[in-house]
């Protein structure tokens, strides 16, 4: 396990998946990250690549063959290799195996970096494409957050708000994983969003479109817990439903999963990326995690192809 640490956080990180583990505030005291109890889901934040959500029938549709990507990819229990480290900054990379073009045809390297400044990490993916064709790619964050003060007797086990007006709308989810006809407003009450089990009851709040580029979570009495900025087209917000789960998945995904009808190519699913051989792309999102500090400008809006 890695460590980073200053006079807000303290954030643990590890080789497998290149996942972040642990974010501690100094100050608060606060556990901000899952701690992965299997009771609940084994995970902290685990990398979503090169697919984000479920392919129709389990089969993306590549140059006219199918291939079985696993929900939310592959990577995030593979090893990466650590390439730098300080106390404040950690970078992993995972090269391509034969194996995986079994499954994903195109050669790449994915880097992965957490900077720790101040109160907030950065988190950045970097995706190269080595191969000789044009890649296409999906790619998201899954961080579980800890509820601020978890009580399993209350319904409202914390609040959200989105720095927009309503309405805020969200698609929804079908039995088979996929996204449905169907989209509702998000129920705001003066903006802010009561997290109950109820949220949950089909599957994920799902708000696309790049309706929001921010997200922030309260406590109970809404005091502010943590926030998120991203430049990704579509937010969820998932925790498992009917179980009393103490935390709740904030994921930033560029990508989203396929319509229940959707029968195309992977390349030209919604909100995919596409990366030209040789070249590389960016993306990425902030945490802010202490309270008591005040955000500065520091920020991982950034969405670049680079050769």
């Amino acid at each position: 396990m890695d460590e980073l640490n200053n006079k807000w956080l303290h954030v643990e990180c590890s080789e497998v998946g290149a996942e972040m583990c642990r974010i501690v505030g100094l100050r608060t005291k606060n556990e901000y990250i899952w701690n992965g109890d299997p009771q609940y889901w084994d995970q902290h934040s685990p990398l979503l690549f090169p697919l984000v959500g479920k392919l129709r029938d389990g089969k993306a549709l590549i140059d006219g063959r199918y291939y079985e990507i696993p929900k939310h990819g592959f990577v995030s229990r593979e090893h990466f290799e650590r390439i730098s480290c300080t106390d404040n900054s950690v970078t992993y990379r995972l090269e391509s195996k034969p194996a995986m073009h079994r499954i994903y045809p195109y050669p790449f390297r994915l880097d992965v970096t957490y900077k720790l400044r101040a109160n907030h990490v950065s988190v950045l993916w970097t995706v190269l494409n080595t191969g000789i064709n044009l890649m296409p790619f999906h790619i998201g964050g899954h961080p579980g957050i800890n509820y601020p003060g978890f009580d399993p007797q209350r319904k409202v086990k914390a609040y959200a708000s989105f720095r927009k007006p309503s309405p805020i709308e969200s698609a929804s989810v079908c039995d088979t994983g996929c996204l449905g006809p169907d989209r509702y407003d998000l129920p705001l009450e003066s903006g802010f969003l009561p997290i109950t089990d109820e949220c949950f009851q089909n599957d994920a709040i799902i708000i696309d479109e790049n309706q929001v580029e921010n997200i922030s979570i309260f406590d109970t009495n809404k005091k502010p817990y943590v926030s998120m900025d991203f430049d990704a087209p579509v937010l969820l917000l998932w925790s498992p439903y009917g179980v009393n789960a103490p935390f709740v998945c904030v994921e930033p995904w560029y990508g989203l999963c396929d319509a229940e009808t959707y029968k195309g190519e992977f390349a030209n699913r919604p909100y995919t990326n596409l990366v030209e051989p040789g070249h590389q792309m960016t993306l990425g999102y902030t945490l802010y995690c202490d309270a008591e500090v005040t955000p500065d400008a520091l920020s991982t809006k950034t969405r670049r192809s680079e050769k």
